[in-house]
């Protein structure tokens, strides 16, 4: 093990001299899962034992809920909190998605819609390992954690997920390096570039280009990032999770100078994200939780933690369970919950924010993102419907923020502005923090237990040779090819029954997703009061769900987080109308209630009485007293006047008695 520690601390001094590409890593050896090297038994890549020469490959996938995707914590079908019923796990494992229709039943189903193996080959979002290496299928071992889907700069994950797709497992790791020139295919796998390896059949870490992860990385799963030179171009699909669910692009590009048709362009000289502008990477904040120059007292009379991993220690078995923000229950890695850092952490209000008056009322009531991210500009899925798939077997998404076809890339992009809605924080505030609202509208199948039609049997009662049975398209024939009338709604659920689904109804959900990037500089966040202290405030603003709703139903709240707002439905279409009211906020210019009025209205009222009541009876006092000849009231506190003394000769003096009557 010595030399094992010794590179490893040689590359411990390589990344705090901040050396680039890992300079310092030492010469890689791809092996088979049985140890072998590749070269020689040409069989795929084991990344578990090529990297777990040096780093605890076993530790880093048993310590990371993107391996897990919630497989460590399954509980019965509608015990997850802010679960549906028929959801056994927090992750995509077993959490049903109305956007992707992807959903694997419980162990033991009989009617699942898909096995584990069908599973792993249709969910893009997973780096394998977990539940990916316990397909069980025959001449296929499982996904193991691809370690190269992350540390290489340029992973071909589109070769990647086609292996999966056809079902070979096994080469998906060796797949993500097609663009390295280290491979070729060949039948029935690919083959090794053994010019490309050294003599003694290593490799050298800058051949591949290791690395520690960044945005980029993270931008294969989790939404549009782009720190290239050439304009951005979106690529609206649920592939850009975080883009098409919040609209939210991870760049430092200048929005004026992208690719995007985007509405008065050339006015928003603004990156698309000011962090990504600043050279932030994803993992500046969402950082390993035992990564030591993160390291944070877990005491709080500490001021420093001492008991942090040296370098070395961290690099051997770093953890991949990842800081993450505080989101509703029920999500994944809940234990991780608020271990990232907020915006607090990294910036002071000390010193700025003079031009905003009452600024703690404002910062107990809103989150930074209420202000600093008033404005999404690339669009986000508004509504799905599952109820009745398109002639190529897909849902129909509705999308916001642009005008036209998403597909076309001249359509107009107006972007958004998001909703607030009340969240509560770890500190047990309830601040409004910026969200985008899908609404969702899919078949149930019912009886004991209740579930999502299976998409082959939603599939096998619309179509028959690829075209809508005639029934189906009779219904549709007038009007719009929805489900917006009971016939149409019937229509459908008479081929559902003919193919065994039991009592077949149509559900819906409202799922809040909350925006947390795509910040801008200081200077465009809201500054002006009336935009909330007025009477047509930000905060009751509607907000447009669908423009029809499937079968006429209402959708329901779900994600753990309540709609403080009314769901109101006009023109066939939903729309969303916000409530300070049911938030329990009061904001001053804005709310009229009624008892206030009326409380101050009567105070008024009150005074003036008062006032009147007052006057009228110094009033009557007064002209009371003028009849009876007596001075006013106000000149009763004076001394009286002595009358005058009399004149004349007779006159006596004042002091002088008056002479005796005689008898």
């Amino acid at each position: 093990m010595m030399p094992l520690r010794c590179a490893i601390a040689f590359w411990s001094v390589s990344l705090a001299a901040g050396a680039t590409a890992l300079a310092g890593h030492p010469p890689i050896t791809l092996r088979d899962q049985q140890g072998k090297n590749v070269l020689d038994s040409a069989r795929p890549i084991s990344t578990v034992q090529s990297c777990g020469r040096c780093h605890d490959t076993r530790y880093i996938a048993t310590h990371s809920y993107h391996v897990a995707l919630g497989s460590d914590e399954t509980a019965a079908p509608g015990a997850i909190p802010s679960g549906r019923a028929w959801d056994w796990s927090p992750g995509p494992l077993g959490r049903w998605d109305p956007l992707t229709y992807r959903y694997l039943a419980p162990p033991g189903d009989a009617r699942h819609d898909r096995d584990l193996a069908e599973w792993v080959s249709t969910y893009p979002r997973h780096v394998g390992g977990g539940p990916a290496q316990c397909i069980g299928l025959p001449k296929a071992d499982g996904v193991e954690m691809n370690c190269f889907l992350c540390h290489t700069p340029k992973p071909d994950n589109e070769t990647r997920l086609k292996e999966l797709q056809q079902g070979r497992f096994d080469w998906a790791n060796t797949a993500t390096l097609a663009s390295t020139g280290l491979i070729r295919p060949v039948q029935g796998g690919w083959a090794y570039q053994r010019q490309s390896f050294m003599a003694d059949g290593s490799l050298q870490a800058s051949r591949l280009g290791i690395r520690e992860a960044r945005s980029e990385n993270c931008g294969l799963c989790h939404g549009l990032t782009d720190r290239g030179e050439q304009p951005l171009r979106l690529d609206l699909s649920l592939r850009q999770w975080s883009t098409a669910t919040e609209g939210q692009v991870f760049s430092p590009q200048r929005i004026c100078e992208s690719a995007v048709n985007l509405r008065d362009k050339e006015h928003l000289t603004r990156a698309w994200d000011v962090h990504a502008e600043r050279l932030l990477e994803c993992a500046s904040c969402h950082f390993s939780i035992n990564n030591p120059a993160f390291s944070e007292p877990k005491l709080g009379h500490l001021k420093f933690e001492p008991r942090r991993l040296a370098p070395g220690q961290y690099l051997e078995q770093p953890s991949h369970q990842f800081a993450r923000g505080h989101t509703s229950p029920g999500g994944l890695g809940h234990d991780f919950d608020g271990t990232m850092r907020r915006c607090e952490d990294c910036h002071t209000v000390a010193g700025t924010h003079d031009w905003l008056p009452y600024r703690q009322s404002h910062f107990a009531r809103l989150s930074c993102e209420a202000c600093h991210i008033s404005q999404v500009y690339a669009p986000a899925v508004r509504q799905v419907d599952w109820t009745l798939l398109t002639p190529s077997g897909q849902p129909r998404i509705e999308w916001r923020g642009i005008e036209g076809d998403p597909a076309d890339p001249t359509a107009e992009v107006t972007g958004f502005r998001p909703v607030l809605l009340p969240v509560q924080g770890l500190d047990g505030r309830s601040r409004l923090v910026p969200h985008n609202l899908i609404a969702a509208w899919y078949w149930v199948e019912g009886g004991q237990s209740p579930r999502p039609v299976r998409l082959a049997d939603l599939k096998a009662a619309l179509f028959q040779d690829g075209k809508y049975y005639p029934d189906v398209a009779h219904a549709l024939a007038i009007g719009r090819a929805v489900l917006d009338t009971p016939d149409k709604v019937e229509a459908v659920r008479r081929r559902l029954k003919a193919v065994g689904v039991v009592d077949p109804q149509i559900e819906a959900d409202v799922e809040p997703h909350a925006l947390h990037h795509g910040v801008g500089p200081a200077k465009w966040a809201i500054r002006q009061c009336e935009t909330c202290h007025a009477a047509d405030s930000r905060l009751s603003q509607p907000f447009k769900l669908a423009s029809y709703m499937p079968g006429g139903v209402l959708p329901k709240a779900v994600g753990g987080s309540e709609l403080s707002g009314d769901l109101q439905s006009a023109d066939r279409g939903l729309t969303y109308r916000p409530s300070t009211r049911q938030a329990a906020l009061y904001v001053l210019g804005h709310n009229r209630w009624p008892w206030v009025n009326a409380l101050g209205g009567f105070s008024l009222l009150a005074v003036v009485v008062g006032v009147v009541l007052h006057a009228g009876l110094r009033i009557r006092v007064a002209q009371q007293r003028k009849k009876r000849g007596s001075p006013p009231s106000h000149s009763a506190s004076r001394s009286p006047r002595l009358p005058p003394p009399p004149t004349g000769n007779g006159s006596q003096s004042a002091s002088t008695p008056p002479p005796a009557e005689s008898s």
